[in-house]
């Protein structure tokens, strides 16, 4: 015969039943893969970045213009000195900075790094590639 208190969950008869804490994995699940995607990406960048800028080369150097370029130093191109150096390294410095920003803070400047990033790698392969 038991007469202590009912061993089960339920609240005792007339009393108030107790909140439920809040189940704390259902609200971080999200949050690590959102994390690792921004590293994943920013990584990736950084990775690819050589073999784009070479295929890139090698692709401008099939074209026409730069045959034209290369023999008689007609139609070179037209860009400022540097342009293309400071996308590259402004590439490399927004994935280091998504990279290695702390991973539960400033979630949105990782996230705007990292498509810097990606932007200024697709234009300077794209100038590369149009020879512009």
């Amino acid at each position: 015969m038991n007469t202590g208190s009912p061993t089960t969950d339920e609240p005792a008869p007339g009393s108030a039943p107790h909140p439920a804490a809040p189940d704390s994995t259902a609200l971080d699940s999200t949050a690590p893969d959102s994390h690792r995607t921004i590293s994943l990406w920013a990584g990736l960048g950084l990775v690819l970045l050589i073999p784009m800028v070479g295929g890139s080369y090698i692709l401008s150097l099939l074209g026409e213009q730069a045959g034209r370029c290369l023999t008689y130093g007609e139609g070179c191109s037209t860009l400022p000195d540097g342009v293309l150096h400071a996308l590259f390294w402004s590439a490399v410095a927004l994935g280091l900075t998504a990279a290695t920003l702390p991973r539960t803070r400033w979630i949105s400047v990782r996230y705007g790094a990292v498509i810097l990033q990606w932007v200024a790698q697709t234009v300077l392969c794209l100038l590369i590639v149009g020879g512009v």
